[in-house]
């Protein structure tokens, strides 16, 4: 069996994310809360680079954006799925 190998590529560097948090004069408590994450887990982004998905939560909260939340739209009876994917008889 072969074994998968993982490849981690970095899309911050440990440089221009420390670069992005100073310069919004946040501590990494406070980043890692508005990411969703712990302090330690921040640190370690801050000393080996955050991924591609770190880097779209970073330009989310560069851009004032919040956290998506999904409508609240409870399904009623006989709903748009009920008729989509209908029981087949026996």
């Amino acid at each position: 069996m072969m074994e998968r190998v993982r490849h981690k590529s970095y899309t911050i560097s440990p440089e221009q994310l420390k670069a992005w948090r100073t310069a919004r004069k946040v501590s990494q408590r406070q980043v890692a809360k508005e990411l969703g994450i712990s302090q330690p887990a921040y640190l370690h982004l801050e000393k080996h680079g955050a991924s591609h998905i770190h880097a779209l939560a970073i330009a989310a909260i560069e851009h004032g954006l919040k956290a998506w939340t999904p409508p609240e739209s409870p399904e009623p009876e006989g709903s748009q799925h009920d008729e989509q994917y209908p029981v087949p008889q026996a």
